[in-house]
């Protein structure tokens, strides 16, 4: 599940020329919207569950507004936010549950991981 998110996460925050000239553009826009949705869905459940730390949940932030800047080339605005609606929704109707915690931990260490792709950076183990 988690390798599935960072793939999903990737895309969008990535925007990479080659990725989007290599992959259809169909199929990098639904990409880009699946990731958008996913990064909005963590942050509201953490929102409504407090599952992160202070620190963790700037983090998450700061990974949804990079993939909402990076979705810019890969879809319209209003695919864009409506994808962020959709998982915003999602996250506010998730129950506080065990479940619900991995998934928000899984999508920060997901986006943490496609961020330190894009920037180059080998994350520490």
């Amino acid at each position: 599940m988690q390798r599935r998110k960072r793939l999903l996460i990737t895309l969008p925050v990535l925007a990479l020329p080659l990725l989007v000239a290599a992959a259809a553009p169909a199929t990098a826009a639904l990409s880009a919207e699946q990731g958008l949705l996913i990064l909005a869905k963590a942050k509201a459940a953490d929102g409504k569950c407090h599952f992160l730390s202070a620190g963790e949940r700037r983090e998450l932030s700061s990974y949804l507004a990079r993939a909402e800047l990076a979705s810019q080339g890969l879809m319209d605005a209003i695919a864009a936010n409506a994808a962020i609606e959709k998982g915003r929704s999602a996250g506010r109707s998730a129950k506080c549950s065990k479940a619900t915690r991995n998934d928000v931990e899984e999508t920060l260490v997901a986006a943490r991981l496609a961020v330190a792709e894009a920037d180059g950076v080998v994350p520490a183990k």
